[in-house]
């Protein structure tokens, strides 16, 4: 029997530290082959997501763009599995660092901007919900992977300024994903 989900997630956390996006999409389309088979994962694989980073970039631009001018101090990227994938930016005055395990602070933000949805993840994902079984896990995690993957290569065209933390999770998700510290 694989590991638990979050046990997974935890895992993710070396290549977002890294920055190794390929590397992030390949080690959990490994694993999605391996718990939800092959089928599964080259559809989960030969999704486009070209059109979504396009609009992501876009996003996250106006959005960096909207945090710095208001000195904030972190900018929260959400997306919800279970709505289409829809997605929000949280522009943040508070920040709490990944060391102090606390992220109550990304519920306080001071002003939100929509993001892209994607449905087809939310079709996928709904299909085997979170974790109930291998296949689901499996999907799940690489869903998660690529959105983050995806979402990191953004980061990379449009960098934040180090005075702003940023990070990245699905809905509900403990711990969020750092994918920028905020620097003092």
């Amino acid at each position: 029997m694989s590991a638990n989900i979050y046990d997974y997630l935890e895992e993710m956390t070396r290549w977002i530290q890294r920055q190794d996006w390929t590397g992030l999409e390949s080690r959990f389309q490994e694993l999605a082959n391996e718990l939800a088979g092959v089928t599964q994962a080259d559809r989960i694989a030969k999704i486009d997501f070209s059109k979504y980073q396009k609009s992501l970039s876009e996003n996250l631009h106006r959005a960096i763009k909207l945090a710095s001018n208001q000195e904030a101090k972190a900018l929260y990227f959400e997306y919800d599995l279970d709505n289409d994938w829809q997605s929000t930016f949280f522009i943040c005055d508070e920040y709490v660092p990944e060391s102090e395990g606390n992220d109550d602070w990304a519920c306080e933000w001071v002003e939100d901007l929509a993001g892209p949805k994607f449905p087809v993840l939310s079709e996928i994902y709904l299909e085997n919900g979170f974790d109930r079984t291998e296949v689901a896990k499996g999907c799940t995690l690489y869903l998660i992977a690529r959105t983050v993957a995806t979402f990191g290569r953004c980061l990379d065209e449009y960098p934040a300024p180090a005075t702003l933390a940023v990070c990245v999770a699905f809905h509900d998700q403990d711990p969020i994903f750092r994918l920028q510290e905020r620097t003092y």
